[in-house]
């Protein structure tokens, strides 16, 4: 994942998925931990809310590469 993001690819791997969305609840039988930076946090279900502007990040201008979602293996939404 590490060299992926270096390369600035989008990962090709059937065990992940992503997508654009402002707000995510993820429920799991049986509950999992949650591990955040390192850290537990508890266990599932998960709600994640994302802040309109809550985060600055600056990165380098890539001209003409487009954002995309890979919802191949969310088969449920």
């Amino acid at each position: 994942m590490l060299q992926t993001g270096l390369r600035r690819n989008e990962a090709k791997r059937d065990d992940i998925s992503y997508l654009r969305t402002k707000n995510i609840k993820i429920k799991t039988n049986p509950p999992q931990k949650i591990v955040l930076d390192g850290e537990m946090i508890g266990y599932t279900p998960l709600e994640v809310e994302c802040i309109q502007n809550g985060l600055k990040v600056i990165v380098p201008m890539q001209s003409g590469k487009k954002m995309s979602q890979n919802l191949e293996n969310l088969s449920n939404l």
